[in-house]
């Protein structure tokens, strides 16, 4: 990605995705800026703030810190994946509340990976599998444009031929 893109994360989410954890940068093509955005803005905003458990009174609240710790796509181009580091603030959470959690992530995991198979890397624009004419065993997801300019084939198109 970027640096210029890669910075604005990095500044914008300092406590879901810190540089430190990155230090050669993002692994990720910049079309998938705004997947990482939204994924950070949902844990920042949706996740980490969550009152943990009805009828808490404030200081009996759970808050827990979640980041991404690794950040990469399957093999050959496929769907954005990423690994969690979760801290638990002040107190040590119930089963209840940890299983909770574990399944917001989840369903965060299966949602971006969905999100991210359907959308080229490069250019952010909806996506399709495409095949590199070159080396059969590299496939993308990639916007036509991209895949043309790449000299990537339709994956359906590369099959035929063979």
């Amino acid at each position: 990605m970027n640096k210029s893109l890669e910075f604005k994360l990095f500044d914008t989410y300092p406590e879901v995705l810190r540089k430190k954890d990155f230090p050669t940068g993002l692994p990720v093509d910049d079309g998938w800026y705004v997947i990482l955005d939204t994924i950070c803005y949902h844990i920042n905003h949706r996740i980490n703030v969550i009152h943990w458990g009805y009828n808490h009174k404030e200081q009996k609240k759970i808050h827990c810190e979640v980041r991404i710790i690794e950040l990469g796509r399957e093999d050959y181009g496929g769907c954005l994946t990423f690994k969690f580091d979760i801290d638990w603030i002040l107190a040590s959470p119930t089963h209840e509340v940890e299983t909770e959690l574990n399944n917001r992530l989840q369903e965060l995991t299966n949602l971006v990976q969905t999100w991210s198979s359907r959308t080229c890397e490069m250019s952010g624009r909806p996506g399709q599998n495409y095949v590199s004419i070159d080396d059969e065993h590299i496939s993308r997801i990639l916007d036509p444009n991209v895949a043309k300019a790449l000299n990537f084939v339709n994956e359906s198109y590369h099959y035929e031929k063979h």
